[in-house]
């Protein structure tokens, strides 16, 4: 635990200027159509023992059962920090009662982390999470209903509302966003953007070819093996593991 509280002040204290925007995400879902729904769910489809795919690292929220695995917590709160404070934003918090809620829920999520259990019935953890986010959302929009801020209605009638595609879609774009940071050193310039414009903007394999002045048969193959490594890290991220409730 004092790790995450350790981590939470290097976040909240060098935040990206650029997420004191509402809404500042990466909109993957709307540039790849399908593509992500499709990477999503083969990458958290159980894998066979024999299967080449098969993923060589522990997922990071397995790690987080050890307390004393630093570097897990440290990563923990690089890819889910920044996740819950941009949904904040996106429900319209200010930048300093984003951080806020923010920090109150990696706490909780610290806690439930370090208590973790196996419970197939409860649920995947992308959901849970998102309860997580709501029960300290409403609990803010509770503290502030005295305020002048609400009686001036800042914050519309509906902020309440518990949006789940909202959320999903945010979730995500973001762990995309993360695991596609993680790997792109992976590999050539040449290869990535050949899966840039061939996956993530559906341009036709020909046309890529031509505009690299590459064989298609290497686009191809960039394609399939920068998609091999993003499905492996964005099940290492993000394993959608059941976990027990927390309130």
């Amino acid at each position: 635990m004092p790790y995450l509280f350790g981590c939470l002040r290097i976040f909240l204290g060098n935040r990206d200027p650029k997420m004191n925007k509402p809404g500042h995400s990466v909109d993957f879902g709307k540039i790849m159509n399908n593509n992500l729904q499709e990477l999503f769910l083969s990458a958290l489809i159980p894998m066979s023992p024999m299967s080449n795919d098969l993923i060589t690292h522990p997922s990071l929220l397995l790690r987080l059962r050890n307390s004393d695995d630093k570097s897990a917590w440290v990563e923990f709160v690089q890819v889910y920090g920044p996740m819950v404070f941009g949904y904040c934003r996106i429900r319209k918090l200010q930048e300093s009662d984003a951080a806020d809620v923010s920090q109150e829920v990696m706490i909780r999520l610290a806690k439930s982390m370090a208590e973790f259990e196996y419970k197939p019935e409860l649920g995947r953890f992308r959901d849970w999470l998102g309860k997580v986010i709501h029960r300290e959302l409403l609990r803010f929009w509770e503290q502030q209903k005295s305020t002048s801020r609400v009686q001036n209605g800042e914050w519309a009638s509906d902020e309440a509302i518990d949006d789940g595609a909202i959320w999903i879609e945010h979730f995500h774009s973001e762990i995309l966003r993360k695991s596609m940071a993680n790997i792109q050193c992976e590999f050539s310039i040449e290869a990535w953007r050949a899966f840039e414009l061939s996956w993530l903007e559906n341009t036709p394999v020909g046309d890529v070819a031509l505009r690299l002045e590459i064989p298609i048969e290497s686009v191809y193959v960039a394609k399939s093996r920068v998609l091999k490594r993003l499905r492996n890290e964005v099940a290492r991220l993000s394993e959608d593991l059941p976990i027990a409730d927390a309130r």
